[in-house]
């Protein structure tokens, strides 16, 4: 059965231009057209026509649209200004998540902390907290742990691929008996 990648790697094979990237929309329906702007919260890409339909619904007229330039870096964050917040809050639809309760150990937009945290008294703004978090010892910590997995990861998709390819083979020799 073909999988997405195997589609799109088909149609992008027979395309005659070449974008960075594509309009998600579009390449669904079998269209290859430059996209122009990124909307974190639906994490697609659009062309300036898909972007029209996308802020017609007033639901979707909230939602973070960036530049495709300024999408996301290859560690799969959102690559905007440093420290600025990008996360929109579960609760209050279309709010930025961009304060931190240390009374509650807990990321929250500005009307949670109206609503849910007013008598708390250690409430700061997310990116003065997380300032400097890059060079202590718990974020070094976590991403050597990390890494470390990923290696794990690897290792397990190696096995599991080389799995696969014995197999084939083996399917492959029966197939001939």
């Amino acid at each position: 059965m073909a999988t997405d990648k195997d589609i799109k790697s088909s149609v992008l094979a027979s395309s005659e231009e070449i974008f960075d990237t594509y309009c998600s929309p579009c390449s669904e329906s079998g269209k290859l057209i430059e996209a122009v702007k990124f909307c974190v919260d639906c994490g697609s890409y659009f062309c300036s026509k898909c972007l029209k339909y996308h802020n017609k619904f007033p639901a979707l007229r909230s939602h973070q649209i960036l530049d495709k330039s300024d999408k996301i870096r290859s560690d799969g964050n959102i690559e905007t200004e440093p420290g600025l917040p990008t996360e929109r809050c579960a609760v209050h639809h279309g709010k930025l998540v961009d304060m931190f309760c240390k009374d509650h150990d807990e990321v929250c937009c500005a009307a949670c902390i109206a609503i849910k945290h007013r008598s708390c008294i250690n409430v700061d703004y997310l990116p003065d907290v997380a300032q400097g978090i890059n060079n202590s010892d718990e974020y070094e910590k976590t991403k050597s742990s990390l890494e470390n997995v990923l290696i794990e990861l690897r290792g397990v998709i190696e096995a599991k691929t080389d799995n696969l390819k014995i197999l084939q083979r083996i399917r492959s020799s029966y197939l001939k008996i």
